[in-house]
Formats: structure tokens, sequence, C-alpha cells
């Protein structure tokens, strides 16, 4: 019996845990609306506890047992509610927005007293610039309380998002507490009362328009209201007591005290007008673009500047600090020609214009002026006229000659003159060929003109003269002289201090194969002080941002380092001098392309010192010249060379050629000649009559087989005798001196990314069964004691690659970005790895705040422009880089500056409509199939003190080297610290049958941090046919070779 009773319970026992068991399920499902997902809607099982959000996808998932009652809301739309049934399992809801629509009852107060119904406070007339009127009896009427409005955004397009999709751009007025604008409004979102939508006519507006009427609590008719429910009724209005709520709404607490700075690409923008409009309130921002006035709360601020788009924002209650970005009028620049080199002529323009004046009623800048100023330089002018008057009339738009003599008239007033700051009563007495610039100011009817002896031009001849004879032991009298210990290295750089001086405290450690190395000799470059290391290899020095450190022990080679501002640790290995390293160096040199046609004798079989050569099959670039071509009366090789090849340059000089020098896997070195098979190491002595073809291999694929002497390109020249040498054992002997030996010893490790990035407390959250609580392990346990920055970009990394969820490996970004938002290595390094899981907006933020901190920095403008690219937003890009052009900056060699240009060109050519490119741009390449090449690699790096080689091996396993070492390429580590990079391309024009493979050999960074690589990889770059694949590596203690990545021609096949 006792067994027949146990055995029953056991049945209803697991009866009723099969039963719950069964009970429970899984759901999931997408939130939608209009098709769109919607992110952070709130979902909830009804009457419990139990409930998720949706994430950025509008994905959810979440447990419910049979019979639960899921409720989906969000704010602006109506609430869903759904039964769970024994089939549920996916529940995708499209949502339905909500809007209060009112009944068409007038509510007019009357002097009893009685309770306002639900409606009243929105169904009644209210005072609007059209009149007295209620919005709700208008046709199209919509209304909004403050409940229906996401507050969460900062514009009342985004708050209003969900009712109006498209954006709020088709209404044609907008009315903010009886203001009007014809443009949408900034409105602090949480001062929202009410929202009247309607379309209405009047006398402004005889044909319907659509408006949107908006009351904030900053309203006269809100304070009234707030007012009201606090008076005392036993008293009169006239003595009504009001509460202290009401008092802080008195006149004098609505006057602000508002401060900031205006800036166009964070460079701040001086002689900006700033007014408040409808009175006759204005100021101008100084010369650092900072501001301050006072304004009422309701106020609309204007900004406006003669280059820039006017900028309108209201004052609110909470309104203290508006810093405001000013965006560049689209007619700016139109006549600037954008060059590989920058225009001169419009940098001596931009020094024309930025000069300080002397007139009659003072001190005048035409650039800071904020006025329309027309420039005309002296040289233009015709010297044969009889008088300025004459000259100058018609010149100049609004401005035109009459009468004998001529009288100028600017915007038909005659014209006043002023000439080196005194006002000139007669003009017609001005000797034309003594004035050097001229200033017209249109709105004054003014001509300012300086002549040859002005004071600010003999000023300006006064420092030129003292600038060439500086530091040539010249007297002059601001002349500033520098010690030969200013320089160091073969590079023989001199350095200048910042313009602020950061003192920095830069220890570290000396070693040779990893033992310290004591009494180094560690000094400032250009001051007497110095230290040595202690017997431990360790020191300490004191420097500013901007020096240079020099390490230097007999035996060794010295090495020079420039002080940066994230400098604090310093690790140096010295080098022997003797053990040199004797790799093969390849840099970059010359992006290698195609012409756009190959003449039919170009695609024969010919012969080179290397073997016989077919362009048909090779698939490597290569350009032909006819010999039937050559020019009559070319007097040797290099005139018939000359401007024959586009990228060719021919330099008399130094009597070399160069093939290309536009960055790559070669360096910037002349091109060596293959004459009828013999290898010629400078010009060959050819009669240009004896010339039968000229072949140029200009790819690194096609230059291999001649080794590091091909690196510059090679020059195959056939002649017509066919006996440029016919000593054939010297042949061979000069063919196998220039033989590349330097084959890939297939000594690189193959290891897997996810294995050089693995991080011991990344790894340990895979033990946890799901996300959530993975996160909140991170959150509450790791995220304020990991020991460094990586350790939170590995954990970010891993809840994409593990847990599969972008939202929150983002979420530990962001607050990574604002804990380490003044350190722009940190920086960097976080936006790399945002970039890879595809989430540019925020990879923008953090380059934003890298541009901030280091403006002087090249890197910061590519960065930041090419973060802007992967955003879609190539307009932004452009005017970026057009700002590092018009600040001078050269491009058109090889580093930075090169491979900015090279991202212009690609904008130029593939994205030129949607940048709206206003300028004249004139591409290096002759065209499109010159610039396209089969790969592009471009290397970064976030540590500018990373030492590493690349190494590249072709299919022929001959091996090239990119040096980045103190020891092997000092003047290269120079150049990129005085420039402000971290960063390098590569291009392969064309790919040969085989694998090519990309090693990296670290060398530290001088510091315990880990380096970032972070690698681009274009396959058909230029081609409508381009895909782009990035990957981020990290390297700390790593000192082997590895190899990073292997590529051929089926990825250019597959990305087609």
């Amino acid at each position: 019996m006792k067994h027949a009773i146990l055995t029953l319970l056991l049945l209803v026992v697991l009866t009723s845990a099969y039963s719950q068991t069964k009970s429970t399920k899984e759901i999931s499902g997408t939130i939608t609306y209009l098709n769109e997902p919607l992110k952070d809607v709130n979902i909830t099982i009804k009457n419990t506890s139990k409930g998720t959000k949706t994430n950025d996808n509008g994905d959810y998932s979440l447990q419910a047992n049979i019979g639960d009652q899921i409720q989906y809301s969000y704010v602006g739309f109506e609430t869903v509610t759904i039964t769970i049934e024994d089939v549920t399992s996916v529940l995708n809801i499209e949502m339905d927005n909500y809007v209060t629509k009112l009944d068409e009852v007038i509510v007019e107060g009357t002097s009893k007293t009685k309770k306002s119904s639900p409606g009243d406070e929105y169904n009644r007339k209210i005072n609007t610039s059209h009149g007295n009127i209620n919005p709700m009896l208008l046709p199209d009427s919509r209304y909004f309380s403050r409940d229906r409005i996401a507050t969460q955004y900062r514009t009342l397009s985004d708050a209003l998002k969900f009712y109006y999709p498209k954006g709020i751009d088709f209404f044609t007025e907008f009315e903010v507490d009886g203001k009007i604008f014809d443009f949408e409004p900034h409105v602090k979102m949480s001062t929202i009362r009410d929202i009247y939508v309607a379309t209405i006519r009047s006398a402004k507006y005889p044909s319907p328009i659509q408006i949107m009427i908006i009351r904030t609590t900053n309203s006269e008719e809100y304070r009234e209201i707030t007012a009201e429910k606090h008076r005392n009724q036993n008293y009169y209005d006239d003595d009504a007591i009001v509460s202290d709520e009401t008092e802080t709404l008195s006149s004098n607490n609505l006057i602000k005290t508002i401060s900031g700075k205006v800036t166009n690409l964070f460079a701040p923008i001086p002689n900006v007008n700033i007014t408040i409009k409808g009175t006759s309130k204005a100021i101008k921002t100084d010369d650092k673009g900072d501001y301050n006035l006072q304004a009422n709360i309701g106020d609309i601020v204007e900004y406006s500047h003669v280059s820039y788009t006017t900028v309108a924002v209201m004052v609110e209650d909470v309104t203290s600090t508006l810093n405001i970005e000013l965006q560049e009028k689209n007619n700016q620049l139109d006549e600037v020609v954008v060059k590989a080199r920058i225009d001169q002529k419009a940098i001596e323009f931009e020094k024309k214009m930025n000069v300080e004046l002397k007139t009659s009623f003072g001190t005048f800048n035409p650039k800071k002026s904020g006025l329309a100023i027309e420039y005309v330089p002296g040289k233009s002018l015709n010297l044969g006229s009889p008088n300025l008057a004459g000259t100058l009339g018609g010149k100049v738009a609004g401005t035109r000659a009459v009468g004998i003599p001529p009288v100028l008239l600017i915007r038909e007033k005659a014209a006043t003159y002023v000439v080196d700051g005194m006002e000139v009563a007669f003009p017609e007495q001005i000797d034309i060929s003594n004035i050097e610039d001229i200033y017209i100011v249109k709105h004054k009817s003014l001509v300012i003109i300086r002549t040859k002896m002005s004071p600010e031009i003999q000023e300006e001849k006064r420092k030129a003269v003292a600038e060439q004879h500086q530091n040539q032991n010249y007297y002059n009298a601001d002349a500033v002289t520098t010690s030969d210990e200013a320089t160091f290295s073969s590079a023989n750089i001199t350095t200048t201090q910042p313009k602020f001086i950061i003192a920095k405290d830069i220890h570290g450690k000396v070693t040779y194969l990893d033992a310290p190395m004591p009494l180094v000799n560690i000094s400032i470059v250009g001051k007497n002080s110095g230290i040595v290391t202690s017997p431990k290899g360790t020191y300490s020095i004191e420097a500013n941002v901007g020096d240079i450190i020099q390490y230097s022990h007999v035996g060794f080679a010295t090495v020079s380092i420039i002080v940066e501002d994230v400098t604090e640790v310093l690790n140096i290995e010295m080098v022997e001098k003797q053990n040199e390293l004797e790799t093969v160096i390849v840099t970059a040199d010359g992006k290698l392309g195609k012409t756009a046609e190959l003449a039919k004798k170009a695609d024969k079989t010919f012969k080179t010192a290397m073997g016989t050569y077919d362009p048909k099959t090779s698939g490597n670039s290569s350009a032909y010249i006819d010999g039937n071509d050559v020019t009559s009366g070319a007097r040797d090789i290099l005139d018939v060379l000359n401007g024959k090849v586009a990228g060719v340059t021919v330099d008399r000089v130094n009597m070399v050629v160069k093939l290309r020098s536009t960055g790559s896997i070669n360096t910037d070195v002349p091109a060596i000649f293959d004459v009828d098979g013999v290898i010629v190491n400078g010009i060959p002595q050819i009669d240009p009559a004896n010339i039968k073809d000229i072949h140029l291999l200009k790819s690194l694929a096609s230059t291999t087989r001649y080794g590091t002497a091909g690196r510059g390109g090679v020059i195959v020249v056939t002649t017509k005798s066919g006996d440029f040498s016919a000593a054939e054992a010297n042949r061979n002997k000069i063919a196998d001196k220039y033989t590349n030996k330097d084959y890939y010893a297939n000594d690189a490790s193959q290891i897997s990314l996810s294995s050089l990035n693995a991080n011991s407390y990344a790894d340990a959250l895979e033990a946890f069964p799901n996300k959530q609580k993975a996160f909140i392990y991170y959150d509450e346990k790791l995220k304020n004691q990991l020991p460094s920055y990586a350790d939170h970009i590995a954990i970010a990394q891993k809840f994409v690659s593990h847990f599969n969820d972008l939202t929150l490996s983002t979420q530990i970004f962001k607050e990574l970005i604002e804990r380490n938002s003044k350190n722009p290595e940190v920086l960097k390094a976080i936006a790399f790895h945002l970039q890879t899981i595809g989430r540019p907006k925020e990879a923008i933020e953090a380059y934003e705040l890298t541009f901030k901190l280091r403006p002087q920095y090249a890197q910061s403008y590519r960065d930041l422009a090419n973060a802007y690219i992967d955003n879609d937003q190539y307009k932004k890009s452009w005017r970026l880089y057009m700002s590092y052009l018009m600040q001078g900056n050269d491009v058109s060699t090889e580093g930075i500056g090169e491979l900015i240009y090279n991202e212009m060109e690609w904008l130029y050519f593939s994205r030129r409509n949607q940048t709206e490119i206003k300028e004249k741009f004139v591409p290096k390449s002759e065209n499109l199939f010159d610039f396209r090449n089969d790969v592009r690699i471009v290397v970064e790096w976030n540590s500018s003190e990373a030492e590493f080689d690349l190494e590249f091996v072709n299919p022929d396993l001959r091996s090239y080297v990119f040096e980045h070492t103190l020891a092997g390429n000092q003047e290269l580590i120079t150049d990129e610290k005085e420039k402000g990079y971290s960063s390098k391309e590569f291009f392969i024009d064309d790919l040969k049958d085989g694998e090519w493979l990309v090693n990296i050999s670290y060398k530290g960074n001088k510091k315990p941090e880990p380096t970032y690589f972070k690698i681009t990889k274009f396959y058909n770059w230029g081609k409508a046919t381009e895909t782009k694949a990035v990957s981020v590596y990290k390297f700390q203690n790593e000192r082997e070779k590895i190899q990073l990545m292997q590529f051929n021609k089926e990825l250019l096949v597959a990305s087609k």
C-alpha cells in the first residue's frame, strides 16, 4: 500500500514538473514601425516584474509561460498586448503610433466654476501670430502633449520622428512661444508642454500652409497658468500672493549670460557676428572665437559670418554655454585649383588677406573683418592706363569708371582712397606702377592701397632678409641662430619648441640583447643638461613635448626620439654600429598604374636580362614607347622619355629617371635600364635614332626578378642593332649581381587573429551561460579593476565574437572613450575596433576627440576624414581634406600627404557626385585606369613609438622588407613625428599566379602598453568591384615573425 501511494505521489510530481516545463516558452522577435526596427521598446509580462528591451536592430528575446500576457509599450505608440499560446515562439510586432485627436468642441470660459474635462488643457483658443485661434478646429489638426514626445532626443525632428519619419522640413512655419521661425527651431525637449499641428490660411499666407505651434514652460501663457495655481483665491488678482515657484519667473531671472566658442572644423573663427534677433544687441567673437553676451530666455541668438552658414539658437532656462560649429557655405573655394602640391596662388591669396593694414580709421584686417572685400594684386593693373580709376573700373563686380577724367564708382558711390594709411584727395596722382595691393570694401565705397614703400611691405622685406641669413652667422636684429647640437642623425633635422611648453617626466630602461645597459648617455638636443643610466639600465629625465631625447654609447648607434603628448615610458633597445641590418630595405615609392591603352606593339613578347617577358600573359603593369615615335632632335634617351608616359620624371640635374613616386612597396629610387639584355645602373649612352622599343616595368610584380636594384622600376630598351654589348659573359655577370637573392625563408608563424588578440579576462566570460550574466559580471566585478584599457577592448570584442551582441560591445567602447578622453593613443585603438564591428558613428566620436587633442597632427585629419567616408559623409570628408590642404601642407611627397591625396583621388573618381566637389581638382593619375590597382593595403598603428618590419613575399618567394625601426629608418620615424602620422599605404598593381604573403616582425613600442595595428585591404582598388576588409591586431610581447595575411588573384575574382 505504501509503495502504491509513493508511486502515485511520484507520478503526480513528475507530471506537474513536466507540465510546468512544458508551459515555459522562449519568445523572440523583432519590433518595427513602418518596416524600420524600433530600439528600446519596453517588453513586459503583465502583472510580473519580468521584462526586457529591444536592441538596436529591434530584436528581443524573453521567457514566458503559456497564458502569460506580453505587453509592448513605447512612448508615442499604442501599447500592444498578446497572450502566449502553446504554439507561440516568434512574435514580430508592428507598432502603431498614438495620436490624440480632439473633438471639435469650443470650451469658452464663464464666470461659473466647473471641473475641467480632460480636453480642456488643449481644446481651447490660444494666442498665435495668426490671431486668437483654436488650432484643433483647423483642418489636418493634430495635438501632441509632452508625454507623447520622445524627450530623450535633442532635436525636434528626432523627438517627432515616430510621427513624421521623413522629417518635419515640410512645415512652412514654426511658432515657439509667439516667436516665428521658417526653419526647424532649437528647443529643449524637456520644456515642451504642447505641440499643435494644423493647416492654416491667413492674410500672410493666402494659400494653405502647414504650421507647427509649440508652447513651452517658458511661455507667458504657461507662467500665467502657474501663477494662477498658486494665487490665494480669497484675494483679488491684483493682490494675489504668488509662490516661490512663480517668483523665480520674474523678469530679472529670465536674463541669461551666454558664453562659448565659435569654430569650423575645430578651428576658432574670429569676428563672427552674434546678434539677438529682433533687437539691436550685437557682438563679435574675439581672435580665439570666444564670446560673451546677455540674452533673455526665449531670445533667438544668431551667429553669422560672410563665409559660413548662419546658425540660430533659442535661449532656454538652462542655457549658459553655446559652443557653435559653423559650416562653410557651398560657394566657398569654387576657384581654388587643388593639385598634389598645394596651389601657391591660394596660399598667397590667404596671406594677402590676413594682414594688418594701417588706414585713416585705424588698423584693419581684411580676413578678420567679416566684410565682403575684393582683392586686386598690383601686378594685375594696366600700367598703360592714365589713372587708377580707369584701370579699376569694371575690374571688380559693382565698380565702374565714369566721366573725364574717370571717377571710380563703387555701388554707384564715388570711391574714397586710403594709401599707406593716409586718405588721398587726388587719386589721379597715385603712381600705378608703385602699387602692391588693393583692397576694395564695397559697402563703404572704400579703396585701401598698399604701395611697395608701405611700412608693412618694408617690414616683410626685412624679415625675408633676416630669414635668409638665419643660422649663417650673420647679424640681424631678430635673427635666431641654432647650434650644431640642434641636429641629429643622418637626417640632419632641427626641431622647434611647441607654442605651449608641456613638461613631461620620461623614464624607462635601456637594454642591449635584453640585458641592462649602464652608463648610456641621455641628453636633450639643444640643452646642456644630461644624465646616464643606472647599473640596472634605468633612467628618469624631464623633457618638454617636442624635445628630442638622444641615447648614445660608444660602439652603439645613437637613438633619437621626439617627445610627444603621450610620451611617458621609453624603453630603448640599443644596436651595435657594426651590426647594421643587411636586409633589403624596400620602403614605398610608386603607386603603379596602367595607362589607358597599349599600342599593339606593346603586346609583343620581348627579351630582358632576366628572360623573355610577355605583356599579354604577365598581367603586370608596363608602359610602351615606340622607337618610331621618338621626337626629332632628341639628344639622348632622357629626351626620349621626357613627357611620354604619365608619372615618369626625368631629372637632368641628377641624371636619373623615376617611374613614379606615389607610394607603394618600392622606394623613391631611380629606375635601372635593361638595354639589349644588359643591366645598366646609370643613363645608357644610346643614339635615339637606334631605339626600336622601350618598355617601362613599373609594378612590383613585374620587377621582382631584378631584385633590390629593380625596386624603382626597370626601363627595358631594345635597340635596332641589338648589340648594345656583345660581351655575353659580362652580361651574365651584371645580371647575376642584380638578381634578388633575398628569398623568403618560410620562417613566419601562422597565428590566428583570435589567438593573437587573446585575453584572459575576456576568455573567462565564455564560462557564463548568457551575455546578460557575463555583462553583469564585467560591470560589477571587472570594470573598475582591470589593469589596462586593452583588457576592456578585449572584453568588448568578446561580446561581439562570442555573444554576438553589438549593443553591449558598443556600450563598453563608449564608456571607455569617456574614461580615456584625454589619451589620443587609446582613443585611436578604440576607434580601430569600432570600425571593425561596423560602428562608424561611434568611431567618429573617438576620432573627433583625437582631433581636438592633436589638431596639429596630419593623421588627425586623415583619420577623421576617412571615418566620415566610412559613414557615407563624403562631403564632410572632402571639406576636412581641403582644410588640410588649404593650410599649406604638401601632399606631393611620400608619407601622410601622399596617402591623403590618394584618398582625395578616390573621392574624385568614385564619389564625385555625393562629395559635391566645388574645387577644380587636378588628380595625379592621368585617368581612372591609371588610378586603379589590384590591391591597396593601408597599415595604421596607434602608438608612434612602435617599431616593426613588414615583409612582402611574392609568388616566387622573393622577400621585400619595409623597415620601421629607429636603427634602420631613423629619417622616416622622425618625419612621422614631426608631421604627426602613423600609417603607410602599399600598392600592388597586378597579381601573378600564386600566393602573396605579408608578415610582420614586431619589435616593441618602448612602453608596457600594447600596440594596435589596423590593416585595411582593398581589392580591385578604384574599380566598380572594389571591396574592403578591415582587421585589427594587438602586439605586446610578441617578437617572432607572424604571418598577417595572404592573397591571390582569386580574391580579385571573388570581389567582382
